[in-house]
């Protein structure tokens, strides 16, 4: 009985009071659960004997009981037929099976109970189990979320919104010098190319000049000369 003391221990026992005085609850869940499984597996084949023993006095009883029952018929018989010895050894053979019968019965009944409690503990314990699986699944899951908000505050503190304010406003003013660099850059081109364009004819005038002036001369020269 000492298992199921303990079996007994451990479903009475609060899965909320438990993992309030630990401070790992998962790995405490985690551990008692391999425990309830070994006492589950082991319990099952505590039941599974006492199962086996008592279908087995049930068998005895019942055999005991339909020898009974027929020298009983057997008793009637012979005395139906005037055969009173026969009856008399008949009746004796009943008496027997009858004694056995009694002697069975109670160690039956005692069987059939004890199979009837560790059944209900066993199951009980099964329940206990599956309460404790589940308990562990929601701790995960809320450790989970707890590890989660953990990592964010971290990432957080890490790269503190003033941080990153200041990080985008210097990105922002250097995008702004680039911006301003090139409309500069634009803005003189306008502004310089009609007066090098300007420039250009001038330049074209004045080489154009210079060479009618120097067409001319070359005309006077030979208007001049002598002709030979």
């Amino acid at each position: 009985m000492g298992l199921f003391k303990r079996l007994n221990d451990m479903i009475n026992a609060s899965l909320n009071d438990l993992i309030d005085r630990v401070e790992d609850p998962e790995a405490t869940l985690k551990q008692l659960i391999r425990e309830m499984e070994e006492n589950v597996s082991e319990a099952k084949d505590r039941v599974i004997d006492a199962l086996s023993h008592e279908k087995h006095l049930r068998q005895q009883l019942d055999q005991e009981h339909n020898e009974a029952e027929k020298w009983h018929l057997k008793a009637k018989t012979a005395l139906d037929n005037d055969n009173e010895l026969g009856a008399r050894e008949a009746l004796t053979r009943k008496q027997q099976h009858t004694r056995l019968m009694a002697l069975l019965e109670p160690n039956w009944t005692v069987s059939h109970d004890s199979c009837t409690e560790l059944k209900q503990q066993l199951q009980q314990l099964e329940l206990k189990l599956r309460e404790a699986q589940l308990k562990r699944q929601q701790l995960i899951a809320r450790q989970n979320v707890v590890l989660a908000k953990q990592q964010l505050h971290d990432a957080s503190n890490n790269a503190s919104t003033e941080n990153l304010d200041q990080r985008l406003a210097k990105m922002e003013d250097q995008v702004f010098a680039v911006e301003a660099r090139a409309a500069a850059m634009e803005a003189l081109e306008h502004e310089f190319a009609p007066l090098q364009q300007r420039l250009l004819e001038i330049t074209d005038n004045d080489d154009l000049e210079a060479d009618l002036v120097a067409l001319k001369n070359e005309l006077k020269t030979r208007q001049k000369a002598p002709i030979k």
